[in-house]
Protein backbone atom coordinates (compact mmCIF):
# COMPACT_ATOMS: atom_id res chain seq x y z
CA UNK A 1 0.00 0.00 0.00
CA UNK A 2 1.14 4.16 -1.25
CA UNK A 3 -0.90 5.27 1.75
CA UNK A 4 -0.51 5.27 5.51
CA UNK A 5 -3.62 3.10 7.32
CA UNK A 6 -5.50 5.37 9.31
CA UNK A 7 -9.37 5.44 10.38
CA UNK A 8 -9.19 8.83 10.35
CA UNK A 9 -9.98 9.01 6.57
CA UNK A 10 -12.90 11.11 5.43
CA UNK A 11 -16.58 8.93 4.45
CA UNK A 12 -16.65 5.79 2.72
CA UNK A 13 -13.06 5.35 3.12
CA UNK A 14 -12.71 5.56 7.08
CA UNK A 15 -16.08 3.00 7.04
CA UNK A 16 -13.70 0.98 4.94
CA UNK A 17 -11.16 0.88 6.92
CA UNK A 18 -12.90 -0.10 9.59
CA UNK A 19 -14.54 -3.13 8.72
CA UNK A 20 -11.03 -3.29 7.41
CA UNK A 21 -9.56 -3.41 10.66
CA UNK A 22 -12.40 -5.54 12.49
CA UNK A 23 -11.40 -8.35 10.06
CA UNK A 24 -7.99 -8.67 10.43
CA UNK A 25 -8.33 -8.42 14.18
CA UNK A 26 -10.61 -11.72 13.99
CA UNK A 27 -8.31 -12.96 11.82
CA UNK A 28 -5.45 -12.49 13.92
CA UNK A 29 -7.18 -13.45 17.30
CA UNK A 30 -8.18 -16.58 15.66
CA UNK A 31 -4.56 -17.55 14.53
CA UNK A 32 -3.26 -16.19 18.02
CA UNK A 33 -5.68 -18.84 19.60
CA UNK A 34 -4.67 -21.19 17.53
CA UNK A 35 -1.17 -20.81 17.88
CA UNK A 36 -1.61 -20.48 21.42
CA UNK A 37 -2.69 -24.35 21.15
CA UNK A 38 0.91 -25.24 19.52
CA UNK A 39 3.26 -25.51 21.97
CA UNK A 40 6.80 -24.41 20.93
CA UNK A 41 8.59 -25.94 23.91
CA UNK A 42 6.80 -26.90 27.45
CA UNK A 43 8.61 -26.27 30.45
CA UNK A 44 8.90 -28.58 33.64
CA UNK A 45 6.84 -26.23 36.48
CA UNK A 46 3.65 -25.98 34.20
CA UNK A 47 5.11 -22.88 31.15
CA UNK A 48 4.72 -22.93 27.88
CA UNK A 49 6.39 -21.01 24.91
CA UNK A 50 4.27 -20.80 22.56
CA UNK A 51 3.80 -17.97 18.97
CA UNK A 52 0.34 -16.95 19.64
CA UNK A 53 1.98 -12.99 20.45
CA UNK A 54 3.06 -12.65 16.91
CA UNK A 55 -0.18 -12.24 15.49
CA UNK A 56 -1.02 -9.77 17.87
CA UNK A 57 2.32 -7.85 17.22
CA UNK A 58 1.68 -8.00 13.43
CA UNK A 59 -1.32 -6.12 14.41
CA UNK A 60 -1.35 -3.72 16.68
CA UNK A 61 1.91 -2.65 14.26
CA UNK A 62 -0.54 -2.30 11.48
CA UNK A 63 -3.32 -0.58 12.69
CA UNK A 64 -2.14 1.39 16.34
CA UNK A 65 -2.53 1.68 19.86
CA UNK A 66 -6.38 1.83 19.58
CA UNK A 67 -7.08 -1.01 17.02
CA UNK A 68 -4.59 -3.25 18.92
CA UNK A 69 -5.89 -2.30 22.67
CA UNK A 70 -8.84 -3.82 21.56
CA UNK A 71 -8.06 -6.61 19.82
CA UNK A 72 -5.68 -7.93 22.33
CA UNK A 73 -8.36 -7.24 24.96
CA UNK A 74 -10.42 -9.37 23.18
CA UNK A 75 -7.82 -11.91 23.03
CA UNK A 76 -7.56 -12.25 26.39
CA UNK A 77 -11.35 -12.91 27.20
CA UNK A 78 -11.37 -15.48 24.69
CA UNK A 79 -8.24 -17.20 25.84
CA UNK A 80 -9.80 -17.50 29.46
CA UNK A 81 -13.32 -19.42 28.17
CA UNK A 82 -11.23 -21.35 25.07
CA UNK A 83 -8.35 -22.24 26.54
CA UNK A 84 -9.51 -22.21 30.25
CA UNK A 85 -8.14 -20.21 32.73
CA UNK A 86 -5.96 -21.17 35.86
CA UNK A 87 -6.88 -19.24 38.96
CA UNK A 88 -7.25 -18.51 42.47
CA UNK A 89 -10.68 -15.97 41.69
CA UNK A 90 -11.42 -13.68 39.44
CA UNK A 91 -9.28 -11.38 40.42
CA UNK A 92 -6.43 -13.21 39.18
CA UNK A 93 -8.01 -13.98 36.17
CA UNK A 94 -8.94 -10.57 35.25
CA UNK A 95 -4.96 -9.48 35.91
CA UNK A 96 -2.91 -12.36 34.40
CA UNK A 97 -5.31 -12.49 31.15
CA UNK A 98 -7.48 -9.76 30.53
CA UNK A 99 -5.70 -6.85 31.86
CA UNK A 100 -2.41 -8.19 30.42
CA UNK A 101 -2.92 -8.96 26.70
CA UNK A 102 -4.87 -5.36 26.91
CA UNK A 103 -1.53 -3.60 27.72
CA UNK A 104 -0.12 -6.27 25.11
CA UNK A 105 -1.88 -3.30 22.47
CA UNK A 106 -0.09 -0.29 24.45
CA UNK A 107 3.32 -2.32 24.75
CA UNK A 108 2.94 -2.43 20.64
CA UNK A 109 2.11 1.44 20.14
CA UNK A 110 5.23 2.33 22.14
CA UNK A 111 7.14 -0.33 19.70
CA UNK A 112 6.08 1.53 16.65
CA UNK A 113 6.73 4.67 18.36
CA UNK A 114 10.14 3.35 19.15
CA UNK A 115 10.67 1.66 15.61
CA UNK A 116 9.06 5.02 13.85
CA UNK A 117 11.13 8.17 15.66
CA UNK A 118 14.55 6.98 17.05
CA UNK A 119 15.69 6.14 13.04
CA UNK A 120 14.04 9.53 12.08
CA UNK A 121 16.42 11.15 14.65
CA UNK A 122 19.56 9.61 14.07
CA UNK A 123 18.86 10.51 10.34
CA UNK A 124 18.15 13.92 10.73
CA UNK A 125 20.51 14.95 13.51
CA UNK A 126 23.91 13.85 12.66
CA UNK A 127 25.39 16.85 14.50
CA UNK A 128 23.99 15.17 17.64
CA UNK A 129 25.88 12.11 16.71
CA UNK A 130 29.37 14.07 16.01
CA UNK A 131 28.30 15.66 19.70
CA UNK A 132 27.81 12.27 21.78
CA UNK A 133 30.91 10.92 20.17
CA UNK A 134 32.91 13.54 20.91
CA UNK A 135 31.63 13.61 24.29
CA UNK A 136 31.86 9.61 24.79
CA UNK A 137 35.57 9.67 23.61
CA UNK A 138 36.46 12.39 26.07
CA UNK A 139 34.97 10.21 28.89
CA UNK A 140 37.08 7.25 27.47
CA UNK A 141 40.49 9.14 27.66
CA UNK A 142 39.52 10.86 31.10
Amino acid sequence: MSEPVTTKAPGRRRMYLLVRMLCEGGLMIALALVLGLLKVFELPQGGSISLEMLPLLFFCVRWGMGGGFIACFAFGVLQVFIQGAVSWGWQSILLDYVLAFSFLGLACAGLVLLLTYVPLCLRFCPELLERLKARLSRKKTA
